[in-house]
C-alpha cells in the first residue's frame, strides 16, 4: 500500500539534485588489536556483544545507467563467545543483499582466548536466494573459534532506496558494551530519529554539506523476558524517518495526512469502467442491498468473502483489481482489502479505514509519523464501535487481533467535496475489548463414587472471545479423529489422565463471532486423583477442579510492567454433593477475596465464596482483568491476583465421617 509514496519522494529528491554526486564516508576496523579486557564476571556470561556499529549513508549517484538516491549499510560488530553452544550460535553470519552487486566490501575474524587471529576465507561465502520469503543473503562462517573467542565482521551493503523510514533494534537477550548509530545524507535531507525504551532521541549536525545523526551507548543490559509482558516492544531501538526536504522549502514529508492520502488513493479509488459494475452485479447477486441493517449487511458481506475468497501472494493486477478478484476468486491482503472497502461504500455503511501497528512489536506512537507503523489494517464502524479485520479469516465482526488493540491507529475517512472524493485521517485509541467478550467458564457438578474410589464431573466448559479464536471459527472443518483430540484437550483440565465421557459440543458455525456465541462442550470426566483416605477422613483435591493455574510466586525483581493479551474473565461454579453421613470441616478455605481498584474502577480480582444448600456445597468463582497495561508500581496488586488463583489449587476439602 505504501510503495508508491516511497517512488515519489525518491523521484522529488532526485529531480531536485540531479547532479549532486558523493562519495560515502568508508569505515574499517582496527587492522591490529588485542582482544577486550574482560572480568572473571564477564567469562561466566555465554556471550557478550562488545561492539555493534551500524551507519546508514544516503547518496545520490549513477545506479544501473541513472541518477538514484541509494544507501550505504555498514554494520561492524563483535561478538565475545563463552561456551561451545554460542559458539553453535554465532558461527555463521547472515548479510542480507539487494542483488549480485550490492554488496561493497566485506571481512570478517576470529581471535581466539590466546590472540590467535583467523581471517575469513573469502571462499566461503555462499549465496541463498530466498531465506522464508524475505529476500536473498549472503552466508559466511567464522573459523578458528573456541570458547572466549571474539567473533568481528564488517561489511557494507547497497541499495537503492525504496523507503525513507526504518527501525534499528539495539537490544537482545545479550548485554551490549558500546552501541553506535550514524545516518548520514546531504545536507537537504533532513532526517529525525527518536530512541524508545532508555534510548535517547537524536538531534542533527551539519559538516562538510553533509548531514549527521549519531549517538553512542556505553553498556546497554541483557534484555529480560517476562511472563505477562511483551518482549520486542521493550527492546531499546531507535525509529527514523526522513521529515524535510528543504531543497523543496521547509514543508514536513511523511506526514499521517500525506500517507493517509496516499492509501486511500490505493485502497479506496475503484475504476468506474471495470470495477464498480463488478460490485454493484456482486451485491444485487448476493442480495446485499435488500438486508435489513447496516449491521446485518456488514456481517453478510464478511461471511460471504471470508466463505469464498482466499488470500494468496502476489502483485499483479489479478490480486488487486477488483474485476479479476471478484472473477479469480482470490487476492493479496491489499486486494482483499479493497474488496471489503468497495462493497461497504457502494452499500452507504459508514466506516473508516484504519491501520496500525502491532503492539508485541512497537506501540504505535501518533506523535511520530513513520510509515514503519502502518502495518495492520482493519476497518471501524462508528454506529457501532466495532472493528473488522478483512485480511484475518478465522476473525468475523467485533473481533481484530488483540495485539491491534489497546494501540493508537491512523484513522482514514472519505469525504466528498462536490464530485472528487479525498480523505481526513486522525490518530484515535483503538479500545481493547471488554473482559466479558473474553471467557473461559467452567460449570462442574461433583458426584462422589460408593467407595470414595473416583469423582466423577458432569461438567460444562464455555469459552468465548480470544480465547476460542484459534479453533472455534475451525472445529467444523475438522476431521473426527481431530475433533475427539481437541474435545480432550479442553477436558482433561482437572487431569491428564482423567476418564472423559459423553462429550457434545455447540456453537460450531465458522461464521459466527465467539463474542456472541461462545463454545460450549459438555460431558462427564472420571477421576481418580482428585480423593485420597487418611484413616477415616477422605481429603478431596477441590481446588484442582478450576484446572492449572498460572503462577507468580518468585520473588525476583519485575523489570516490565505488565502488559496482559487481552481483558478476560474466568466464571466458574463447583456443586459437590457431600455423601451421606460425612461433613466437611473447613469450608471457610474456600473464601478468597483479592480485588484491586483503579479510579474508582475494578481492575482486576479473584473472589471465592461458598454456600451450602442441603447436601450440596456450591462453590462461586469470580477471576477478572479488566486493565491491559499495569505499570510496574501495581505489579504486586497483579502478583496477587494471579497466585489468589493458584492458591486456590491448593485447596482441599477434609470429609470427615459423622458419628
Amino acid at each position: 500500500m505504501i510503495r508508491s509514496i516511497f517512488i515519489f519522494f525518491a523521484l522529488l529528491i532526485i529531480n531536485a539534485y540531479s547532479t549532486l554526486s558523493a562519495e560515502p564516508e568508508k569505515y574499517d576496523w582496527m587492522q591490529d588489536r588485542k582482544k577486550f579486557t574482560i572480568t572473571a564476571a564477564d567469562e561466566k556470561k555465554p556471550v557478550i556483544i562488545l561492539q555493534d556499529k551500524r551507519v546508514m549513508e544516503y547518496v545520490i549517484e549513477d545506479f544501473d545507467g541513472r541518477k538514484a538516491l541509494v544507501v550505504y549499510r555498514t554494520h561492524h560488530k563483535i561478538i565475545l563467545v563463552n561456551t561451545d553452544e554460542s559458539i553453535e550460535k554465532f558461527n555463521k553470519v547472515f548479510v542480507q543483499t539487494d542483488g549480485p552487486n550490492s554488496i561493497v566490501s566485506i571481512k570478517a575474524r576470529s581471535i581466539n582466548k590466546n590472540g590467535k587471529v583467523v581471517n575469513l576465507d573469502k571462499n566461503s561465502f555462499k549465496e541463498l536466494e530466498n531465506v522464508e520469503g524475505i529476500g536473498a543473503f549472503k552466508i559466511f562462517a567464522i573459523e578458528g573459534l573456541e570458547p572466549e573467542s571474539e567473533i568481528e565482521y564488517i561489511y557494507t551493503v547497497k541499495k537503492k532506496v525504496s523507503g525513507f523510514y526504518g527501525r534499528e533494534y539495539y537490544q537482545s537477550q545479550y548485554p551490549v558494551w558500546n552501541a553506535s548509530f550514524d545516518l548520514i545524507s546531504p545536507e537537504h535531507l533532513e532526517f529525525e530519529v527518536k530512541g524508545y525504551n532508555g534510548l535517547p532521541d537524536l538531534a542533527d549536525t551539519i559538516y562538510n554539506e553533509k548531514r549527521y545523526v549519531s549517538f553512542k551507548v556505553d553498556s546497554i543490559p541483557a534484555a529480560v523476558e517476562e511472563e505477562y509482558a511483551v518482549y520486542d516492544a521493550n527492546l531499546k531501538r531507535l525509529d527514523y524517518k526522513l521529515s524535510y526536504n528543504t531543497s523543496q522549502g521547509r514543508v514536513r514529508m511523511q506526514t499521517w495526512a500525506e500517507a493517509a492520502q496516499n492509501i486511500f488513493n490505493n485502497v479506496c479509488v475503484f475504476s468506474k469502467k471495470t470495477e464498480i459494475p463488478k460490485i454493484k452485479k456482486l451485491c444485487k447477486a448476493q442480495k446485499f442491498y435488500t438486508l435489513a441493517d447496516d449491521e446485518a449487511k456488514i456481517k453478510a458481506v464478511e461471511n460471504y468473502i471470508k466463505t469464498n475468497f482466499e488470500i494468496k501472494q502476489g502483485s499483479s493486477a489479478d490480486y488487486v483489481m477488483l474485476d479479476k478478484v471478484i472473477s479469480n476468486k482470490y487476492a493479496n491482503e491489499t486486494g482483499i482489502l479493497r474488496l471489503f472497502e468497495a462493497i461497504y461504500t457502494e452499500l452507504n455503511i459508514d466506516h473508516r479505514l484504519v491501520l496500525t501497528s502491532s503492539r508485541d512489536d512497537a506501540k504505535f506512537d501518533g506523535k511520530f509519523e513513520t510509515y514503519r507503523y502502518l502495518e495492520q489494517s482493519m476497518l471501524y464502524f462508528p454506529a457501532s464501535n466495532k472493528y473488522l479485520a478483512p485480511d484475518q479469516m478465522e476473525y468475523r465482526y467485533g473481533m481484530v487481533p488483540f495485539y491491534w488493540t489497546n494501540n493508537e491507529g491512523l484513522f482514514i475517512k472519505r469525504v466528498t467535496i462536490g464530485e472528487a472524493e479525498t480523505s481526513v485521517s486522525e490518530v484515535k485509541f483503538i479500545p481493547p475489548l471488554p473482559s466479558h467478550s473474553s471467557i473461559d467458564n467452567i460449570y462442574a457438578t461433583i458426584n462422589f463414587s460408593p467407595d470414595f474410589e473416583a469423582a466423577v464431573v458432569n461438567a460444562r466448559r464455555e469459552i468465548g472471545g480470544y480465547n476460542a479464536v484459534n479453533f472455534q471459527p475451525v472445529y467444523s472443518r475438522l476431521d473426527a479423529e481431530k475433533k475427539t483430540m481437541l474435545n480432550d484437550q479442553l477436558m482433561d483440565f482437572i487431569s491428564k489422565d482423567a476418564e472423559i465421557t459423553n462429550i457434545s459440543v455447540e456453537n460450531t458455525d465458522p461464521n459466527q463471532s465467539p463474542i456472541e456465541k461462545p463454545f460450549i462442550i459438555k460431558g462427564d470426566i472420571k477421576v481418580t486423583t482428585l480423593i485420597e483416605k487418611a484413616g477415616n477422613k477422605y481429603f478431596f483435591k477441590v481446588g484442582d477442579v478450576i484446572g492449572k493455574q498460572s503462577e507468580l510466586y518468585s520473588d525476583k525483581k519485575r523489570v516490565n510492567p505488565v502488559e496482559n493479551d487481552f481483558n478476560r474473565v474466568y466464571i466458574r461454579q463447583i456443586k459437590v454433593k457431600i455423601p451421606q453421613g460425612y461433613t466437611v470441616k473447613n469450608l471457610d478455605d474456600l473464601k478468597k477475596d483479592v480485588t484491586f481498584d483503579q479510579d474508582g474502577k475494578k481492575t482486576m480480582g479473584f473472589v471465592s465464596t461458598y454456600k451450602v444448600q442441603g447436601d450440596m456445597i456450591i462453590v462461586d468463582i469470580n477471576e477478572y482483568y479488566n486493565q491491559i497495561d499495569v505499570s510496574l508500581n501495581r505489579f504486586e496488586e497483579f502478583r496477587k491476583v494471579i497466585n489468589a488463583a493458584a492458591d486456590f489449587n491448593k485447596i482441599v476439602l477434609i470429609l470427615e465421617k459423622t458419628n
